[in-house]
């Protein structure tokens, strides 16, 4: 660890995180899925119920959307 790492906090393989990046009219939920750091993520596509699914079967964190 270096003196810029100070205050991040370490990569956890347990912990996953989600954003809605958009609620589709077709109801589907495209969103963004990390393990372990939410800077590092893969972009997936779900039913809306498939996705809270997802969600609560990897114990996944909500983080806020971010506008782009």
């Amino acid at each position: 660890m270096t003196a810029g790492d100070a205050g991040k906090p370490s990569f956890d393989p347990r912990q996953c995180f989600v954003r809605v990046t958009q609620v589709r009219a077709d109801g589907f939920i495209e969103f963004e899925f990390a393990v372990g750091d939410p800077l590092l993520s893969v972009d997936l596509i779900l039913p809306a119920a498939a996705y809270r699914e997802f969600c609560a079967t990897n114990g996944a964190v909500q983080i806020p959307s971010v506008s782009r």
